[in-house]
């Protein structure tokens, strides 16, 4: 049981890096796709002014391709939205949590209000594993209770 709720945490924390990251790959995405249709519509300029494209076909094409551009422009606003809002959230989180933190940071002994700020819940899978479900990220999350040796060649 703690390690499924360990995974879904787990799986919320990276969903929203794997938000972002998807936004930002996505909005590279769209510049380049930006960038290819400028220099389409520039060879289709360069066609028409050079003979080899009439009056009518560069007017067709470049109206066109200004629709693609249109198109990749709203959809590159749309993911700047989002991208901004998610780093919105993120940092509100990261803001929440610091403000906590920084409020209880002399403490020296667990209150109830402490608990209560601090712990969703305590699963208690057998009497060996306890798992702590933060209501904040996990500052402790890949560390053990026990204590490896490290060992040195020499």
């Amino acid at each position: 049981m703690c390690q499924e709720r360990r995974a879904q945490k787990s799986a919320l924390v990276l969903t929203r890096r794997e938000r972002i990251a998807a936004c930002v790959a996505d909005l590279q995405r769209l510049q380049q796709e930006q960038e290819r249709y400028k220099q389409e519509k520039l060879r289709a300029y360069e066609n028409f002014s050079g003979g080899t494209l009439s009056k009518d076909a560069y007017l067709k094409q470049r109206a066109e391709i200004d629709s693609k551009l249109s198109e990749v422009k709203s959809e590159q606003d749309s993911q700047e939205q989002l991208l901004t809002e998610l780093e919105r959230m993120a940092f509100q989180n990261s803001a929440r949590e610091d403000d906590v933190f920084t409020t209880y940071a002399g403490a020296t002994e667990l209150t109830a209000e402490l608990a209560g700020t601090f712990i969703k819940e305590v699963l208690v899978s057998s009497p060996t594993e306890i798992e702590i479900v933060w209501k904040f990220r996990d500052v402790f999350e890949g560390y053990t209770d026990t204590n490896e040796e490290e060992v040195h060649d020499g």
